[in-house]
């Protein structure tokens, strides 16, 4: 049997799978498209980058720019800033601040109907400082009465992917396991996913509370025709004297956004106040000097009309009142006894609380 000798490039051809055909031979193979690591977040906090959870770092700050680290209630106008390290096993950067460009902020918000919808808004605002990169969004009035969410994708400049492949995303004071989601906007499957960090602040109760700064009260005199509220034009000042017999109703304006009537997110409760001993017009200064100067109590929870301020709008917990003639002071569905003169003397007062939304 003759021993036969094959050539270097005849045994790696054969071990390729390739045979040789007439006078042309393949020398070379190509791959396909070298692969890396997706990047991921981690929080400010991690000293070592870690591959297989996300992170990320809030922090709060109060409409004075002040940095919250502990709090009972978070309200709107504060302000919410997401920080976060870009890491990526093959080395890939983030200089150009595209994960933080993908950063959006989720709640329910609530509409003019008072009913809830999840909106994903952009931040609107992203930057750099002493601590990196980050997104900073302020909660609107629209967003009390909700959790906070927020979304990231990972990004690095170049590398193959340089797109993580799913967006991470939580509620942004729960320290929980950050969860993932296919799609920007999606509503968030679960509600027990955070920023997967300690890097947090400290909040009692994660539902935005009602900053009383973000709306003002003013009290009309109304008329009602037909299920219709009309106002008069001027609100009734401090110093003003409300009528017996007329009806009053208040209007809520935000001072967030210009001339919003904000009215159907609230319930009110009307009471008369601060009664008045030795006013003239109450107590008659001719009387006997054995007659006592009368003293009456705040009489709270007065019977107010429940009525929608327009055709087809929400109803509206106590939404205007009329001053009784003849002394018929109602108040929890009972007449109010001995009474001088009725509800003559008082301070007429209305409290608005928020409303419960419709769903």
């Amino acid at each position: 049997m003759k021993n036969l000798t094959l050539k270097k490039v005849a045994i790696g051809l054969l071990l390729a799978g390739y045979s040789i055909s007439g006078a042309y031979a393949a020398n070379s193979i190509t791959t396909g498209i070298i692969k890396g690591r997706a990047p991921l977040v981690n929080a400010k906090n991690k000293t070592t980058a870690v591959y297989d959870k996300n992170s990320i770092t809030v922090k709060l700050f109060d409409k004075n720019d002040n940095a919250v680290a502990q709090a009972n209630t978070v309200t709107n106008g504060y302000k919410i800033r997401i920080y976060f390290n870009v890491v990526d096993q093959d080395g890939d950067k983030d200089s150009l601040q595209l994960t933080a460009k993908t950063i959006k902020f989720g709640y329910n918000k609530l509409k003019q109907d008072r009913s809830r919808e999840f909106v994903w808004v952009a931040s609107g605002s992203v930057g750099t400082d002493n601590d990196g990169d980050y997104a900073q969004w302020i909660i609107p009035q629209d967003a009390v009465g909700s959790h906070i969410y927020y979304e990231i994708l990972a990004n690095t400049d170049f590398g193959n992917p340089s797109v993580a492949s799913q967006y991470v995303y939580g509620d942004v004071f729960k320290s929980d396991d950050a969860g993932l989601k296919d799609n920007s906007g999606d509503t968030p499957a679960a509600t027990n996913v955070g920023s997967g960090s300690t890097d947090i602040p400290s909040i009692t109760n994660g539902e935005i509370g009602l900053d009383s700064d973000s709306y003002t009260i003013e009290l009309y005199a109304i008329s009602v025709n037909s299920g219709v509220i009309t106002y008069s034009a001027n609100s009734i000042g401090a110093n003003d004297s409300p009528v017996v017999g007329l009806l009053y109703a208040p209007k809520v304006t935000s001072t967030e956004i210009t001339n919003a009537d904000i009215t159907n997110q609230f319930k009110f409760e009307w009471n008369l106040v601060d009664f008045t001993t030795n006013r003239q017009d109450i107590v008659n200064s001719g009387q006997p000097a054995n007659v006592p100067t009368p003293s009456q109590p705040d009489i709270t929870q007065l019977d107010a009309v429940n009525a929608r301020q327009s055709s087809g709008g929400q109803q509206i917990e106590g939404l205007y009142y009329q001053i009784p003639v003849n002394g018929l002071v109602s108040a929890n569905g009972q007449t109010v006894q001995n009474l001088v003169a009725g509800a003559q003397g008082y301070k007429l007062k209305v409290i608005a609380s928020e409303a419960t939304p419709t769903n």
